[in-house]
């Protein structure tokens, strides 16, 4: 693995701590308080980071296999949606098992990529053209995002 492959794994891991920390920190009667921002409850955002950590490492095994990245035409909150619908059914804890075992599929990931697969570009639903490297960054940003809107949810 290389400098960068550690760089990588170090934002991760210190974004995923935040996240689990702010996740510890929900009661039994908190999980259906809701986020600000966009109508969702603290369990919504679980049930959508179970749903999205596994699709992170699926689009960067796609870019590396040529496929391009996301097509153009991705309805992100169409995505999102459905993912936290199709979620409802599990319970708390089986999202985070769904979440953890989705970080360590990404952090497994990134450990075998080269600087040149960091480099690969492809298209990512939210930001357009980026490169590898940069999903990884976007992903830290993702669960810090939601674990600052958990946090404000719960003060």
């Amino acid at each position: 693995m290389s400098q960068r492959n550690d760089v990588l794994a170090e934002i991760l891991q210190q974004a995923r701590a935040t996240l689990e920390g702010n996740l510890d920190r929900v009661g039994a009667a908190d999980w259906p308080r809701p986020i600000a921002e966009d109508g969702w409850t603290i369990r919504d955002v679980l049930a959508h980071l179970a749903y999205n950590q596994p699709s992170r490492a699926q689009l960067v095994r796609g870019i590396l296999a040529g496929k391009g990245g996301a097509p153009a035409d991705f309805d992100l909150d169409r995505f999102n949606a459905r993912g936290v619908a199709k979620q409802q059914e599990r319970s708390v804890a089986e999202l985070r098992a769904i979440l953890a075992a989705g970080h360590v599929d990404t952090l497994a990931l990134l450990a075998g990529l080269t600087d040149a697969d960091l480099d690969r570009k492809g298209n990512d639903p939210a930001c357009g053209a980026v490169t590898v490297a940069e999903i990884f960054h976007l992903t830290a940003y993702h669960d810090l995002q939601h674990a600052r809107q958990i946090r404000d949810a719960l003060e």
